[in-house]
């Protein structure tokens, strides 16, 4: 007991002294966002880098970016101990946005057996422990990136406090993953997979608002309707040849669509003799750089 003290007591002082310095940096980091193809991935991905190296103790060297198609993912001596899904700044705006990205965090924690994850959108950050083979969220915690003193919560997340139990969830948080099973979700009215197998969805519970089919319901890229998914896109990248997607959607979805690409090394830069396609898909890509 008096260890679990004294390295809870450890974590929130390094978290409390590195808080501020993490505030500025987090609003230089989200700038970002105001330039031509603002809005991505990549910008929550630094800030929760900034968050677990600096803030919460973690060695750079045990932050690993893309683990078998998880964003980030934290380990120590080779085992791993969280996931994490990030999103663009903002994302989380809604309730179906969390749950969709708390249903792909969680297939990827089934797949490689991690029962604590997370995910985030910069501005806000939901930590969970898993039960149930990896199918259900036991308890979950809300923090704001954004709040002026260090939330103390975030020592469960620091290297000292990965390996406790997030305690049960409190009131307010309950709503978000109330009777939620990553089991739950519809299927697709004609392609009969479910949310997380597109690209855009617009909202989770009318299937008629999923757009661009691109993974296989085990979470594999799929081949044949990727490069289908890209064409509706670069063929008129501001998403005219796809209705009902809003034009600040497009570009997460571009990145979405490279990395799928990439898991297959269809990218003229892995594989030269690629279709057609990718080669115009990695044309359009560098509007976004």
């Amino acid at each position: 007991m008096k260890n679990k003290l004294s390295s809870k007591r450890k974590a929130i002082e390094l978290g409390k002294n590195n808080w501020k310095a993490f505030l500025e940096n987090r609003k230089h980091r989200l700038f970002q966002m105001q330039r031509e193809g603002g809005g991505s991935e990549k910008i929550t991905e630094n800030i929760l880098e900034d968050l677990f190296t600096k803030v919460l103790g973690w060695p750079l060297s045990n932050w690993n970016n893309l683990i078998n198609r998880c964003d980030l993912v934290l380990t120590n001596n080779g085992i791993k101990y969280l996931l994490i899904e990030a999103k663009y700044p903002c994302h989380f705006s809604n309730k179906s946005n969390i749950q969709k990205a708390f249903a792909q965090v969680m297939r990827y924690a089934k797949e490689q057996q991690v029962c604590k994850v997370a995910i985030s959108d910069g501005y806000r950050l939901y930590m969970a422990n898993l039960c149930e083979n990896y199918n259900n969220i036991q308890n979950c915690l809300e923090i704001f990136l954004d709040i002026e003193n260090f939330p103390e919560e975030l020592w469960l997340l620091s290297i000292h406090g990965i390996y406790r139990e997030i305690p049960e969830r409190k009131e307010k948080e309950s709503y978000l993953i109330s009777n939620f099973s990553n089991e739950t979700f519809l299927l697709h009215h004609k392609y009969k997979i479910s949310a997380q197998c597109f690209a855009y969805v617009g909202d989770l519970n009318n299937t008629y608002s999923w757009k661009l089919p691109y993974l296989l319901k085990n979470g594999d890229v799929d081949e044949k309707r990727l490069p289908k998914a890209i064409g509706s896109i670069i063929s008129n990248y501001r998403g005219a040849k796809v209705k009902g997607i809003p034009e600040k959607e497009i570009p997460p979805i571009l990145k979405k669509l490279e990395k799928a690409a990439r898991k297959l090394r269809k990218m003229p830069d892995q594989y030269f003799q690629t279709a057609k396609t990718y080669h115009y898909f990695a044309e359009v890509l560098k509007q976004f750089e």
